[in-house]
């Protein structure tokens, strides 16, 4: 099992960032949804990761 890490980083100026990883599928979306609850979220970015696990997994399930 791939280990998870949850990252918050709290500025000076009031704002945060969060940086998840090790999730599998759309499950990061759902752990980021429950961080953000009623906040307003002001910018949002997807790292490489998260467009290529879907290929990666069709390319895993084509070769068993």
């Amino acid at each position: 099992m791939q280990q998870k890490l949850i990252t918050v980083t709290l500025e000076p100026d009031g704002t945060s960032k969060i940086d998840l990883a090790g999730f599998a599928d759309n499950t990061c979306g759902k752990v980021m949804d429950d961080f953000i609850g009623g906040d307003r979220v002001l910018s949002e970015r997807r790292k490489p990761e998260y467009y290529n696990q879907g290929r990666g997994q069709q390319v895993q399930q084509g070769n068993q």
